[in-house]
């Protein structure tokens, strides 16, 4: 796992690698190119003999959708990264995906950002990234968490320097406000 970290001027960056089992890369990485295989034979039955296959646009549909899907997953964990950035807002970006997320947040929304397991997540939603961290960051609103693959002892020191930068921010903000 690479980091890089900075703390200067009130900014703070993290990148974090995504880490997963290499079991669960490679059965990510067998689905797709049999559900390519699959669809491949649906889409020719379909067109070499469409009136013995009527209703399976609704099978090529969803076997594209978790080919994506799986294609998705499957980059994220080859080359996927959490991306923590703080200056005025916290920025939380899921890169190296097809479909990349960016979750902004203001600094005066946030509650507290602590190490945290979430013991409400279900395994298997755990295992394939679906959500999840064990960094939570509580706001008015929501729960957002982050940090996957970090370690516990890493979080923990992740989640203090986040709260310190934020709170550097705050009294900067409030001397400002004076």
């Amino acid at each position: 796992m690479r980091e890089k970290k900075e703390i200067e001027n009130f900014n703070f960056y993290l990148k974090i690698d995504s880490e997963s089992s290499p079991l669960d890369t490679l059965t990510l990485g067998l689905f797709i190119p049999i559900s390519i295989f699959i669809e491949s034979i649906i889409i020719v039955g379909l067109f070499g003999t469409p009136s013995r296959i009527e209703n399976l646009w609704y099978i090529v549909l969803f076997i594209f959708l978790a080919m994506v899907w799986s294609i998705d997953q499957f980059l994220w964990q080859i080359i996927g990264k959490e991306i923590v950035i703080i200056n005025d807002k916290l920025e939380i970006h899921k890169a190296g995906k097809l479909f990349t997320s960016k979750t902004f947040i203001r600094i005066e929304e946030i509650n507290s950002i602590e190490f945290s397991v979430d013991d409400q997540t279900m395994k298997f939603e755990e295992k394939y990234f679906f959500k999840g961290g064990i960094i939570k960051v509580q706001t008015h609103k929501k729960d957002i968490r982050f940090g996957k693959s970090l370690t516990r002892e890493k979080a923990i020191e992740v989640a203090r320097a986040m709260t310190s930068v934020i709170e550097e921010i705050e009294c900067h903000t409030a001397e400002i406000g004076k």
